[in-house]
């Protein structure tokens, strides 16, 4: 297992234990999992400014995932989709993740918090790679199966392609849509 495939089974394995539909803002922004002290998703202060700063803020969370997930799971499948986030073409202007939580307040009413934040990030659990790109940083994460209709609708919305499905890299993964 190369080490993406590794990233992507850490990222699987720890997320579907935590999916929350009542807390949506923080169940896949663990504070154990960031780098720095986090009270809440607000305090993460994440900058992409530099591409080594990220891979090392990257390499990071998803050591310390890879370590507290429970052992081998078998079987395991490899199913959601894989989400790009081009952090320079955001607007941070909090309409992605408006879409995406009013798609869930649909279907799940009483649920709080946004998956995409209002600066447009994947919450930093579901983080896999991230690599420099023709857009910029581009940052990848896992989505959950049962949230890839909500973030299908959100990338729908923005305007600007700072999210879109990672299609090459869920092929070479072989993620079970």
């Amino acid at each position: 297992m190369n080490e993406l495939e590794a990233s992507l089974k850490s990222a699987i394995i720890w997320c579907r234990e935590k999916l929350d539909w009542k807390d949506l803002g923080s169940c896949h922004r663990s504070p154990e999992l960031f780098p720095v002290p986090v009270k809440s998703s607000e305090d993460s202060n994440i900058t992409y400014s530099n591409l080594k700063e990220v891979q090392t803020l990257l390499a990071k969370i998803v050591a310390k995932r890879s370590s507290l997930v429970s052992g081998n799971i078998e079987p395991f499948t490899a199913d959601g989709r894989i989400l790009c986030f081009y952090p320079e073409c955001s607007l941070n202007d909090a309409m992605v993740a408006h879409v995406c939580q009013e798609q869930i307040n649909l279907i799940h009413a009483g649920s709080n918090g946004e998956y995409i934040d209002d600066f447009d990030n994947p919450p930093w659990d579901t983080w896999l790679h991230c690599e420099n790109s023709a857009n910029g940083i581009a940052l990848y994460s896992w989505v959950h199966p049962e949230l890839v209709e909500f973030v299908s609708r959100a990338i729908d919305a923005d305007a600007y392609d700072c999210l879109v499905w990672a299609e090459k890299l869920e092929n070479r993964l072989k993620l079970k849509a």
